[in-house]
């Protein structure tokens, strides 16, 4: 209630493993200040306080993951998560999500598959409520051992305020190639129900240092 005395921060995470080598959960609870509007004064609570407010998020997921022996391996997760506002500063928040994936294992030399599912509902004081929900599956193939290739296909079914259709047929395809075990690059393109999709990035490992560099088209 005193935020121009009191600056309150915290940021904590856990992580526990519950079963062995099958039962997980994490944890994550941030508090700290943050700006309302870009409009309004772009200064630390001391000065002015008309333009910040507490907030707070937290995160709770527990998840399983387990190896089928060398043909693949699958995990599902269950996460809760929300963002509390100071004052009805803005509008709080509160999401449900599930994913569930299915990928090759180590039986598959050059061939690699995946099959996945998710989907996430979001509650706001103030605004509709949105659903993303989406079903891929992918397949990659390596041609030589720095040279490979792959290709996603799905279908996504989304509630949200929105001019445009919001279901649709998803698609990508790309390649990825390791001249080295320092450097790699992948490139991909696609379409999903707004339009078109790229993604672009390269990597770099020295002795000392680590470059990465990418380029994303997407929601």
């Amino acid at each position: 209630d005193e935020p121009t005395d009191v600056l309150h921060r915290l940021n904590a995470t856990g992580k526990a493993e519950l079963v062995e080598d099958f039962l997980f959960i994490d944890g994550s609870a941030r508090v700290s200040q943050e700006l309302i509007s870009l409009e309004g004064p772009l200064v630390e609570a001391e000065i002015s306080d008309s333009n910040r407010a507490t907030v707070g998020t937290y995160s709770i997921s527990p998840y399983i993951q387990k190896r089928l022996g060398s043909f693949a391996n699958a995990q599902a997760r269950y996460t809760t998560s929300g963002a509390i506002f100071e004052n009805d500063a803005a509008a709080n928040s509160s999401a449900n999500s599930i994913t569930a994936g299915l990928t090759s294992g180590s039986g598959f030399d050059d061939l690699s598959w995946g099959l996945n599912y998710s989907i996430r509902k979001a509650e706001y004081d103030t605004h509709p409520d949105t659903t993303f929900e989406s079903a891929t599956a992918s397949l990659g193939y390596a041609l030589t051992r720095k040279f490979r290739i792959f290709g996603t296909a799905g279908e996504e079914w989304n509630d949200y305020l929105s001019a445009t259709e919001t279901d649709g047929s998803s698609w990508s395809a790309g390649f990825g190639w390791s001249p080295s075990r320092r450097t790699s690059l992948e490139a991909s393109a696609g379409e999903r129900f707004f339009g078109n999709t790229y993604n672009v990035s390269a990597r770099h490992r020295t002795r000392v240092s680590n470059w990465n560099v990418s380029y994303v088209e997407d929601v």
